[in-house]
C-alpha cells in the first residue's frame, strides 16, 4: 500500500503524545493545575523542536544515516541526521 500524503500522516501527533507521556507519565496522578503546567511544558518543547534542521558536517555537506527497516525487505534507507533538540540554556 502506498503511503498517504504528508498532510494525512499521524507521526507528528504520535510524537507530541510521546512528549506528553514524558512530561506527565500515565502511572502517576496529578492535580489539574499540575497537569496543565506539564501539558504547557510539553507543547513548548514540541513547538521548539518540531522543525529541526538537518545536521551538517564541518565541510558543509549534510549528514545522513543508513537504516535497514524490515518493511523494505532488507534494502537500506537513508535518513536525515537532525540537530540535537534544545533543552534550554541556564
Amino acid at each position: 500500500m502506498k503511503k498517504m500524503s504528508p498532510f494525512h500522516q499521524t507521526s507528528s501527533v504520535e510524537n507530541y503524545h510521546s512528549i506528553i507521556n514524558h512530561f506527565a507519565p500515565k502511572m502517576l496522578a496529578y492535580s489539574y493545575q499540575s497537569m496543565m503546567c506539564r501539558l504547557y511544558l510539553a507543547a513548548m518543547y514540541y513547538n521548539e523542536n518540531a522543525g529541526r534542521d538537518q545536521k551538517a558536517k564541518k565541510d558543509g555537506s549534510m549528514q545522513w544515516k543508513t537504516s535497514f527497516p524490515r518493511s523494505e525487505g532488507g534494502d537500506y534507507v537513508l535518513k536525515k541526521v537532525l540537530v540535537d533538540p534544545t533543552r534550554g540554556k541556564f
